[in-house]
């Protein structure tokens, strides 16, 4: 032990999606998990901020793996942030976690030392493998997927679906507890607004409160604990305000004796 270099953290965005490493990016249906991922990549390629976070001075190239979604959503998504024609993006409409194709990815990933590897989402991924979510062999599975693709000299972003309990942290992936286990975890939920939730191996975790903007971005808001002393504020001042505008008869009936004297 004495003979080795002491291991540091390295990361792509620090704080938020360490290098060399997997993370899960984990929400209910429809709450922007594909639109997270977008601005992470826009923010590694463009070196702008994410959740307050810029990322590392060197530009890895990334590959994008899309098959959840149409083509044509994801191609609008990276023309809102200004990145489908950035030379350093690899697309990847298709992709089935075969022998052949995961060779392919991998001889991308050697062709592009440090490459961000991005996947959306381990369910399309994964159809032709027989293999259900809820098995073990799931989790297995994610397990390789992250050993071969750190292995090659990347780093991977898996885009999971959540499963639709409103839980946060590795209770809201989908299948197997497993699979939560193989990553970082950064789910998200609660619109309009999205809570943002990091559970992680590397670096600090947080939980804070975020909104999309209107350029595709994830703009900082709040920590998850203030947001919430302030909706509970907003709520109690609604209530008294409505109890002011709608008063009990007898003082209505008061004031309108008053008015008339």
């Amino acid at each position: 032990r004495w003979a080795m270099e002491m291991p540091t953290v390295e990361w792509v965005i620090p704080e938020l999606l360490p290098a060399n490493d997997a993370t899960l990016v984990v929400g209910s249906p429809k709450v922007g998990k594909t639109r997270l991922a977008i601005a992470m990549v826009r923010s590694i390629l463009n070196q702008s901020v994410c959740l307050d976070r810029k990322p590392t001075k060197e530009v890895p190239a990334v590959i994008l793996i899309s098959d959840d979604q149409s083509a044509g959503d994801t191609a609008q998504m990276m023309r809102v942030v200004g990145i489908l024609d950035h030379p350093k993006l690899l697309w990847s409409q298709r992709f089935r976690l075969t022998e052949d194709q995961l060779d392919q990815l991998l001889a991308d990933i050697h062709e592009h030392q440090g490459a961000v590897v991005v996947i959306d989402s381990l369910r399309s991924i994964t159809r032709s493998t027989g293999i259900s979510e809820n098995d073990q062999q799931m989790g297995n599975l994610v397990y390789d997927l992250k050993q071969v693709t750190t292995d090659a000299g990347g780093t991977l972003l898996l885009v999971h679906h959540g499963n639709k309990k409103n839980l946060t942290g590795q209770e809201a992936s989908s299948g197997h507890s497993s699979i939560g286990g193989a990553a970082n975890g950064l789910p998200q939920k609660d619109a309009p607004y999205r809570r943002v939730v990091r559970e992680a191996r590397s670096g600090n975790g947080f939980d804070i409160v975020a909104r999309i903007t209107s350029d595709g971005g994830f703009e900082h808001v709040a920590s998850f604990e203030d947001w919430r002393k302030q909706q509970v504020q907003e709520q109690d001042n609604a209530k008294k305000r409505s109890a002011l505008e709608q008063p009990p008869k007898p003082v209505v009936t008061l004031l309108l004796t008053l008015a008339e004297l």
